[in-house]
């Protein structure tokens, strides 16, 4: 964590305000603890707080049989939306947060952004070929979690289920 943390794409991602290198301090605290439940759900809770694809890891976590890691991480969701809901004026704020992903431009179309589809698009394909692209490495990636969460370590599917978590990211930018 010390050694990507003095790494430049991360050092400018602090500089930039983006989420990732909180996303990394979390997967970090989750990889340590992945024999400490309550820890570990809620490293995935608060990752999924911050950015939804994290969420991931309470996925991995059901398929390998960590129930009170998935217990812990669905009372941190529910509290932090109730926290959220609160804080931000009632229940109202729900329907504008759909609003708002309602509003968000077509991942596959953005410029600079990196996902297999829209690198697809970018290269000439339409934006339906795009489309299917982006959705066939998407379930392989979920594959992927499947199939090392029941054949591999712990240790190693969980990394596959975190790097998962970033390439089923759909906007993906420079």
């Amino acid at each position: 964590l010390l050694l990507a943390g003095l790494s430049w794409p991360v050092a400018y991602s602090l500089k930039l305000g983006q989420v990732g290198p909180l996303l990394l301090l979390l997967f970090a605290v989750g990889w340590r603890w992945l024999d400490q439940p309550i820890r570990l759900g809620l490293a995935g809770a608060v990752g999924a707080m911050v950015k939804i694809q994290p969420g991931i890891v309470l996925g991995w976590a059901v398929l390998t049989g960590r129930w009170r890691a998935v217990a812990a991480g669905v009372v941190a969701l529910a509290a932090g939306a109730v926290v959220a809901t609160i804080a931000a004026g009632g229940p109202s704020i729900w329907s504008d947060y759909v609003g708002i992903l309602r509003n968000v431009s077509d991942p596959l179309s953005t410029p600079h952004n990196f996902t297999p589809g829209a690198v697809a698009f970018q290269a000439g394909a339409s934006p339906d070929a795009a489309a299917v692209i982006q959705l066939g490495s998407t379930l392989l990636v979920i594959a992927a979690v499947v199939v090392s969460a029941v054949r591999l370590r712990s240790d190693s599917s969980y990394l596959v289920a975190v790097i998962a978590s970033q390439l089923v990211s759909p906007v993906l930018w420079d």
